[in-house]
C-alpha cells in the first residue's frame, strides 16, 4: 500500500478533516502555503533523470526472454519440460475449442423475471410552510456519512424575459465575487474551509399541464419552472456555517467592485461557447432545431445556445459603457427574487438520520430570520404553472 499505511486509512477521513480544519484555523490559512515552502521551495533534495531513446530495446527483450526460458529449463528434467510442453498444447487447444451447448447452459443468466418490477423509492418527506415560513421543506434520509446536501431554490419567473440575459452575469457573480466584508479570495476561502463547495445555477424544468395524462402527446411547451439554486455540502457541525454562505450569496454579494470579475466571466462564456461551437456543433445544432418547435426549448436556446453570441457580446459593450447601470438592473434582479412570495421558494436537504436531526434548528433560523421578510405590499402568490404559461412564453413566441 501506499506509504506503508493501512487502505483503510484513506476511508476514514474525518479526523484527519478536523486537524486540517483546525490546523488552517490556527495558522490563518497557511498551511497549504508552508507545505509548497517547505516541500517545494525551499527543499534541497534534487534528482535529475536524462532518458535516452534506444534503438536495441526490443531486441534486448527478446533476448532477456530466451535466456529466462533457458534459465527456467535449466532447472527442469526432461519429464517436467515435456509436461510444460503439453500443458502449452492443451491450453492452446482448450483456447481454440468451441465451447458445447452444455457448457454455455450451465453459465449464470438473468432473466426478465429476475428483474425487480418495482421501482426504487427513495424516502422523501415534504412539508408546506415550514416552520411558519411559508417556504416549502424537502427532505431526504439516505446513508450519506455524516454530510449534508443542501439545495435552496427560489422561483424568478417575475423577472421580465428581456432581462434574462443577465442571468450568466448573475451567476457568476454569486459564484466568484466577494462580498460587503470580504473579498472574493477571502469569501472563497471561507467557503472553501467551512463546506465543500457552494454553486448557483439557473434550472428551467418542464412541467406537464394539470390534467395531461396521455404520455403519447408531446407537451405543449409552455409550462415550465424557472428556479435560481444555491446548492452546497458540508459536515453536519457546519450547517449553521452553510446556511450563513447562502445568506450571503443571497443578499450580500458585492456587485458595485465586482466589474472585473463580470468582465472575465462574460468573455470566457463567450470565448468557450464559440470554442464548444467548433467541437460539439451538433450538440448546437440539435438545440437551435429544438428551439424552433417549442417555446421552452427556444428558452433553452437562448440561455445556452448560439443565440446567446450576440446577446453575450451586446451584454459586455453595455456594461463596459455604462457599468452603473448594469450594477443597477442586478440589484433589481437581486431584489425581486428575494422580495418574491415565499411559496415559490423551497428548501431541499438530504443526508442520514442524525444530519436531517440536526439540521432543523439551522434551517428554521434561515428560514424565519435570515431572508427577507414579506413587509409592506405583500407579493402576489406564485403562479401554478401546471395551469397557466409561463410568463416568458409570450414575450419568446415573439422572439422566435
Amino acid at each position: 500500500w501506499n506509504y506503508d499505511l493501512s487502505p483503510k486509512d484513506a476511508l476514514v477521513y474525518e479526523d484527519a478533516l478536523k486537524e486540517l480544519k483546525d490546523e488552517i484555523e490556527r495558522t490563518g490559512s497557511n498551511t497549504f502555503q508552508q507545505m509548497i515552502r517547505d516541500f517545494l521551495l525551499t527543499n534541497n533534495h534534487r534528482v535529475i533523470l536524462e532518458l535516452y531513446p534506444s534503438t536495441t530495446l526490443e531486441a534486448e527483450k527478446l533476448q532477456d526472454e530466451k535466456i529466462q526460458a533457458k534459465r527456467a529449463q535449466s532447472k527442469m528434467n526432461d519429464k517436467e519440460y515435456e509436461n510444460v510442453i503439453e500443458e502449452g498444447k492443451t491450453l492452446k487447444k482448450l483456447q481454440a475449442e468451441e465451447e458445447s451447448s452444455e457448457v454455455i447452459a450451465s453459465n449464470p443468466r438473468l432473466s426478465i423475471s429476475d428483474i425487480d418490477k418495482s421501482p426504487i423509492e427513495y424516502p422523501i418527506e415534504v412539508e408546506e410552510d415550514a416552520f411558519g415560513s411559508g417556504i416549502r421543506l424537502i427532505t431526504h434520509e439516505v446513508a450519506s456519512s455524516g454530510i449534508a446536501y443542501v439545495n435552496f431554490g427560489m422561483d424568478v419567473s417575475m423577472i421580465p424575459y428581456e432581462d434574462i440575459e443577465l442571468f450568466p452575469a448573475l451567476i457568476s457573480l454569486m459564484n466568484e465575487a466577494g462580498t460587503s466584508d470580504m473579498s472574493d479570495s477571502e469569501f472563497r476561502n471561507y467557503i472553501g474551509k467551512v463546506s465543500g463547495g457552494v454553486d448557483a445555477s439557473l434550472q428551467i424544468i418542464s412541467v406537464k399541464p394539470t390534467g395531461w395524462d396521455d404520455e403519447s402527446k408531446v407537451l405543449p411547451g409552455v409550462n415550465m419552472l424557472t428556479m435560481l439554486f444555491v446548492g452546497g455540502k458540508c459536515t453536519s457541525d457546519k450547517i449553521s456555517d452553510l446556511f450563513d454562505i447562502f445568506q450571503k450569496v443571497l443578499e450580500d454579494i458585492d456587485f458595485e467592485n465586482s466589474h472585473d470579475i463580470v468582465r472575465n466571466a462574460l468573455k470566457s462564456k463567450l470565448s468557450s461557447t464559440k470554442s464548444s461551437i467548433a467541437s460539439r456543433g451538433h450538440s448546437f445544432v440539435n438545440t437551435r432545431i429544438r428551439g424552433r418547435y417549442s417555446v421552452r426549448n427556444y428558452v433553452d436556446e437562448k440561455l445556452y445556445g448560439v443565440t446567446r453570441l450576440p446577446d453575450l457580446s451586446a451584454l459586455l459593450d453595455s456594461f463596459e459603457s455604462d457599468w452603473s447601470g448594469f450594477v443597477h438592473r442586478l440589484t433589481n434582479m437581486r431584489k425581486a427574487i428575494l422580495n418574491a412570495n415565499r411559496d415559490g421558494m423551497l428548501l431541499d436537504i438530504t443526508g442520514d438520520g442524525v444530519v436531517l436531526d440536526g439540521a432543523m434548528e439551522s434551517a428554521k433560523v434561515f428560514l424565519m430570520d435570515r431572508l427577507p421578510l414579506d413587509v409592506g405590499k405583500k407579493p402576489p402568490p406564485t403562479p401554478d404553472f401546471r395551469s397557466v404559461p409561463h410568463p416568458w412564453i409570450d414575450a419568446a413566441r415573439k422572439d422566435m
